[in-house]
């Protein structure tokens, strides 16, 4: 059966007292969660700070490729593609103005930007989650991350949100409080928020299997 776990860049700000130990139920969960090996998913993803008026919003896809690659492509409002692999992240991305139907052949010609992954940055912590929560490695995401309690959810068919806390300090400031969202064992989105001024969303829509699809508050 094909792993399916969701979880892209998240939710509540960082203030007050953070879980020590993991959660076991939360652990359970996080486990169970699946996600379809080379199946790509749609997302959108909102964004605030202080730089702007309103939420920023952008749209693409996410998928696990055969070799254990995190590919996150963003196809509006611009075309770039980020892959994760063996701990290297390679950035490709295409001109203003290029309006090539093919995005595949397209960024496979556009020069990548490459460098080492550094978990010590909260940008390349974020990714490296979602890669571990789509891969189903949730011995790696617990290196990275404290899994909290279930915070909402009586039972594994419920929609339910979980809190992962990093487990280093600074990044903890860094990131400020991140949430994940799931339904059953289908992942639907994760939150990450500092304050009301700045805040990433992202929600999962649509994969060809159908799964559980979550509609962005």
């Amino acid at each position: 059966m094909p792993r399916f776990g969701v979880a892209v860049i998240a939710s509540v700000a960082l203030i007050g007292t953070w879980p020590c130990k993991a959660d076991q139920e939360g652990q359970h969960r996080v486990a169970a969660l699946e996600f379809p090996v080379a199946e790509r998913v749609q997302f959108v993803e909102l964004q605030m700070n202080r730089l702007l008026r309103k939420p920023a919003e952008q749209r693409g896809t996410v998928w696990i490729e055969a070799d254990g690659a995190l590919v996150m492509r963003i196809e509006e409002p611009l075309v770039e593609e980020r892959r994760l692999h063996r701990g290297q992240l390679s950035l490709r991305r295409l001109a203003r103005g290029n309006v090539s139907t093919d995005l595949d052949a397209a960024l496979e010609e556009a020069p990548p930007r490459t460098t080492t992954l550094d978990v010590r940055r909260s940008t390349h912590l974020a990714l490296a989650a979602l890669a571990d929560l789509l891969r189903g490695d949730v011995e790696s995401l617990s290196e990275r991350f404290d899994i909290g309690a279930v915070l909402s959810g009586g039972n594994d068919q419920d929609d339910w949100t979980i809190e992962l806390v990093p487990t280093n300090a600074r990044l903890r400031r860094a990131l400020g409080r991140v949430h994940l969202h799931a339904k059953g064992i289908h992942l639907v989105g994760f939150d990450v928020e500092h304050n009301s001024k700045k805040w990433r969303r992202m929600r999962f829509l649509e994969t060809a299997s159908n799964a559980a699809a979550g509609d962005m508050p």
